[in-house]
């Protein structure tokens, strides 16, 4: 292994050292919003600047990414579907070019996803999914060229 990749478990996606001078993190949003229901679809939308990103999104403290949007483009969505109590916490992506896959972005900043009506009057904040693997209601929908 390379000294400037970080050290991750079997499976999950092998990520150099960031190049923040050439490849500046993304940003990172959720529809409909930061706060949602139990069972409500949310959309995390990944954006970079170039058409040719190709977006990986993580949960904080995962090191299995929840999934890949493919092709590449400027915008990347992922679905979580019909949103779980396990879904909430906060979540980043990164990208890298279609041209040159070994040198990644900075991550984004962190998106926190609140998922509301887990009990009588609680709102969840959850850090991790109990299975360190992608759970399969989280789908990279589509990459776009543009807004």
């Amino acid at each position: 292994l390379s000294p400037h990749c970080r050290n991750l478990l079997p499976e999950t996606l092998h990520l150099p050292e960031p190049q923040a001078e050439m490849y500046p993190k993304p940003t990172i949003s959720l529809s409909p919003g930061r706060l949602t229901a139990l069972g409500q679809d949310v959309t995390v939308r990944c954006r970079a600047g170039h058409r040719d990103a190709r977006f990986s999104l993580f949960k904080v403290g995962d090191r299995t990414p929840l999934g890949r949007a493919q092709p590449a483009g400027v915008v990347g969505e992922f679905l979580i579907h019909s949103v779980r109590r396990g879904d909430g916490g906060s979540y980043t992506c990164y990208y890298h070019y279609a041209t040159d896959p070994f040198t990644w972005s900075e991550p984004s900043d962190p998106v926190e996803l609140v998922v509301a009506g887990e009990g009588p009057g609680s709102v969840s904040r959850a850090q991790g999914l109990p299975n360190p693997h992608r759970p399969s209601h989280i789908n990279p929908t589509h990459t776009r060229e543009g807004p």
